[in-house]
């Protein structure tokens, strides 16, 4: 029969090297509480037209062309590929400074 953790109430099995303890009440007993997350600044609130308002609902709607050979500088792409590809020389993360 194999040995049941030694904290009353548990009856999870003990294991070998967990002093008689599941690892569940080892944890707690020998090991330190990771700290408490400090609260974030709270967001800016978004100014201007958001991708989520135009673009992406768009995107969704797009349907593609049959027609083969369109170039790429061409407006016959989705919304939200034409939005990346003009953006593409802003610097990484502008869209959140956008928002």
């Amino acid at each position: 029969k194999a040995k049941r953790c030694k904290v009353e109430g548990c009856e999870k099995q003990a294991q070998g090297t967990h002093d008689g303890m599941c690892k569940r009440h080892w944890k707690e007993v020998n090991q330190p509480k990771p700290p408490n997350p400090k609260p974030t600044e709270v967001a800016p609130t978004p100014t201007g037209p958001s991708v989520y308002d135009a673009i992406i609902p768009s995107s969704i709607a797009w349907k593609a062309c049959k027609r083969k050979g369109l170039s790429d500088d061409g407006r016959d792409v989705m919304p939200l590929v034409a939005h990346l590809r003009d953006n593409s020389h802003l610097e990484a993360g502008c869209h959140r400074n956008q928002e």
